[in-house]
């Protein structure tokens, strides 16, 4: 324990505990510093002894300059030994339940402001009080207010003047402040229960080397045994054995008091003295692996075994007693403890802190992922979301914006399945269209190719392999597919790499590349190659919304009944083009039209506030790119309102159209198509994407 002592006066307390300290009263107990508010005798005991003094000028700004005396010299206590001066928040913050007062009186009676000297003494007296003493307290905020550590009385006499007085409480003083010392010397205590053990051994070194005694459970406490590591067994503290198999064992008032109790109230202070209850001051705990296991292939019974108990508890504990108590659960963490308690034997306040931020992060994230396990509802009635951060990303949708990437954490098939293989990292725009991206290739069995551009399709194409559905896809949008983004659904060989490297791309995604593919793709650096499973996964769509989310399920139609409803029945081919055309179209923003020629987009007109201009668009794109509109067919995300649409198509010869139907004037856009020899399909389903 390394001591600053704060003195005021003739400096008998100071030597009281020199002379305990050289009488091995206080072992392991140094004075590293002597501070003092004026001139006092107590230099001359300083310097006789070869003690750091310290004396400061009260009117100055004094704060910082004593701040940085006691870091420099490591102080892990502060005894304010007949000091008259108030020390300020800061010092409570760095230090909570370090700083103990000695006070010549039986508080709270006698206490507070001007409650010091011949004062105090005098005021017992005129009273007529029988009884006086003296009170070690520990240092808090308000004056002579912070929880009593230890109290001893004596006898007022009748005729006891102040000065009678204040010499029988000065010999009581002395004696007491040794116990009060004694008491601060006790050993802090760590509880160990870590299910991932890596960098244990150097995080409880740390502690048994700044004397602070382990508490560990069963398979952390064979651990540090092993590691030749001094442990104590959990179990002598509760008196209670480990049962149930491991599910229960840190369940215990024993130890949750211990957390729990606050350091600075009097009352929680002597209910831990009465119960003789251990003090413990650091939690260092990690959590079964829920999270992990659940991607595992384990049946419901081996799974609930890997739901924490015990782990949870204890940690949501230390962390709603930050203020006093250091709680730890993640690895990354165990360096700046460490560095922070080989500085000052202690952490600060702010570190304290953010560690209990990080637990109730942690805990209900955890919570929420075995709700998401068991729950069966599709829309409870809490919303819970698991998800951990996978990266801060450089800038979100525009360099002045913010972005981070998290992982959600109760699907097997994540973003962590994704494999770079070369390139740039990822930006927020890149994640948004990778994921459009795929949404598109994985509607089709056959290969598929897609190119996406600001979140939008710009060329997509069925083919009989993934050259040929990419050189499709390219030819159907030249313009807008540079400096966009290309997903497969299939492998991508050499011969098809040789093409995609002939224009500028920024990613390029299949569930599987050749090795000759990605030899020819190294020669960009700068090209993100991903590798990404199929997906099959159906999680809800999350849209955020001030102060709220909008949750629904997914778009995941892809086949339907269809509906004949003109005189005209499209061939068989074009029934398969009108299928490949609603499932492109679902996935452009309405208002959307996709014109179809040969599985492959002849035009697309999406994000329109009218449909009409959705389809002008649509054409437009499609004669730019000189396509015959008689071979195209046309897919509409929602119904038609009136029947413009279909005498637009009649205008440009486009002979086959599928659409959602519902509208009450279906039968004007039925009978422009029967007037005009034009096939038309009701599918029954809107496609709608905002």
């Amino acid at each position: 324990m390394q001591l600053a002592i704060f003195v005021s006066g003739n400096g008998s307390n100071l030597q009281c505990i020199i002379d305990a300290i050289q009488n091995n009263q206080l072992p392991h107990t140094k004075i590293n510093l002597i501070v003092a508010d004026r001139d006092c005798f107590a230099k001359e005991i300083a310097l006789k002894n070869n003690l750091h003094f310290l004396q400061f000028n009260r009117k100055l700004n004094w704060q910082q300059t004593i701040l940085e005396q006691l870091l420099i010299h490591q102080i892990t206590h502060i005894v304010l030994a007949g000091f008259l001066t108030i020390l300020p928040k800061v010092f409570c913050e760095i230090w909570p339940n370090k700083i103990i007062n000695l006070h010549p009186a039986l508080l709270p009676k006698y206490g507070g402001k001007g409650m010091y000297g011949l004062k105090v003494h005098q005021a017992v007296i005129d009273n007529k009080e029988s009884q006086s003493g003296a009170t070690v307290h520990f240092v808090n905020e308000g004056i002579d207010e912070g929880a009593i550590l230890l109290q001893e009385n004596c006898k007022v006499e009748v005729d006891d003047t102040a000065e009678k007085l204040q010499q029988k409480i000065h010999l009581i003083e002395h004696n007491i402040l040794i116990k009060a010392i004694l008491l601060l010397h006790e050993k802090n205590k760590a509880l160990l229960s870590v299910y991932n053990k890596t960098n244990l051994v150097t995080i409880a070194s740390t502690l048994v080397q700044n004397n602070i005694e382990l508490l560990a459970t069963g398979g952390t406490l064979k651990f540090l045994q092993e590691n030749n590591i001094e442990v104590t067994d959990v179990t002598f503290v509760t008196n209670f054995p480990e049962m149930l198999d491991g599910r229960v064992k840190t369940l215990h008032p024993n130890l949750f008091a211990g957390i729990l109790y606050k350091r600075n109230n009097e009352k929680h202070l002597t209910t831990i003295q009465n119960h003789q209850i251990v003090t413990i001051d650091y939690v260092i705990v990690n959590l079964y692996p829920f999270f992990e296991k659940q991607k595992e292939n384990l049946n419901h019974e081996e799974l609930i075994e890997f739901i924490d108990i015990g782990g949870p508890s204890l940690l949501r504990a230390a962390a709603k007693n930050y203020f006093d108590v250091t709680v730890v659960t993640d690895v990354d963490d165990y360096n700046q403890v460490i560095e922070e308690i080989q500085a000052t034997n202690n952490t600060t306040l702010a570190t304290r802190k953010r560690l209990a931020a990080k637990v109730f992060n942690l805990t209900s994230a955890y919570d929420a992922s075995i709700a998401n396990y068991l729950n069966e509802e599709q829309f409870p009635k809490y919303f819970n979301a698991s998800f951990e951060r996978k990266e801060v990303l450089r800038y979100g949708e525009n360099p002045h914006q913010q972005a981070a990437v998290y992982t959600n954490l109760s699907e097997k098939e994540n973003i962590n399945a994704w494999q770079q293989l070369q390139g740039k990292e990822l930006s927020y725009n890149n994640y948004r269209d990778i994921q459009a991206a795929i949404n598109v290739v994985k509607e089709f069995s056959q290969p598929s190719c897609c190119a996406v551009k600001h979140n939008t399709p710009c060329g997509v194409a069925m083919g009989i392999n993934d050259f040929d559905a990419y050189t499709k896809a390219y030819q159907s949008n030249r313009v807008s597919i540079f400096g966009g983004i290309v997903a497969f659904n299939t492998i991508v060989k050499a011969s098809t790499a040789k093409k995609l490297n002939e224009i500028f791309l920024e990613v390029i995604i299949a569930p599987e590349f050749e090795t000759a593919a990605l030899e020819l793709f190294a020669k960009k650096k700068n090209l993100r190659i991903l590798q990404i499973p199929k997906q099959t996964h159906n999680h809800p769509n999350i849209i955020s919304i001030d102060g709220g989310l909008l949750l629904q399920t997914k778009d995941h139609i892809n086949t339907y009944q269809i509906n004949y409803v003109t005189q005209i029945k499209p061939k068989d081919e074009q029934i398969k083009q009108l299928v490949f055309a609603q499932n492109v179209v679902k996935h452009c923003t309405s208002n959307a039209i996709v014109l179809i020629n040969n599985y492959t987009t002849a035009g697309i007109g999406s994000g329109q506030t009218s449909r009409v201009d959705a389809l002008h668009q649509a054409i437009q794109q499609a004669q730019k790119n000189k396509i015959d509109l008689a071979n195209c067919v046309l897919a509409s995300d929602a119904f038609f309102p009136f029947d413009d649409i279909v005498n637009i198509c009649a205008e440009h010869q486009i002979k086959a159209i599928i659409q959602p139907g519902g509208s009450i004037k279906d039968q004007d856009s039925i009978d422009a198509c029967n007037k005009n020899e034009i096939a038309m399909l009701f599918t029954g389903i809107r496609h709608f994407k905002h």
